[in-house]
């Protein structure tokens, strides 16, 4: 849906002339040659080029409307629903990211007990299997 829009804003920033204008002046433009060649004049815009921003607006349109039947949603509520699911997401990463950040800093702290004490907790296991071996081989 966003690009749809996207092609229509192009057609709108290429022209510099609001959409609902555009549409009366692709609608002229295929209408009448006369009256075509004087909006040509007018405005600087060549019919060729002005049918070419009727067929990308048509065509962007009915993207659009095809996804609102697709989601049976309008666009406004479709795109307020986007914006919610990724704000969500943007949420939910940030506060994921928060968790790791703090479990990183504890690890590295010793608060968590898991790093520096498991380690040294193996090396002691490893020493009491050294010595009993050592103790029943003598």
């Amino acid at each position: 849906m966003e690009k749809a829009e996207g092609e229509i804003n192009q057609c709108i920033e290429k022209t510099k002339i609001p959409l609902e204008e555009l549409k009366k002046l692709i609608g002229l433009a295929k209408k009448s040659r006369q009256e075509g060649k004087k909006r040509e004049k007018k405005i600087g815009i060549s019919k060729k080029d002005l049918l070419e921003y009727g067929r990308v607006v048509k065509s962007a349109q009915k993207k659009i409307k095809r996804i609102e039947v697709e989601s049976t949603l309008d666009a406004k509520v479709l795109k307020k629903a986007i914006k919610s699911i990724e704000e969500g997401e943007l949420k939910t990463k940030l506060a994921k990211d928060e968790v790791w950040t703090r479990r990183k800093s504890r690890s590295y702290s010793g608060a968590s007990g898991t790093g520096l004490q498991l380690n040294q907790r193996k090396d002691q296991t490893n020493r009491r299997k050294s010595s009993s071996k050592a103790e029943t081989s003598q």
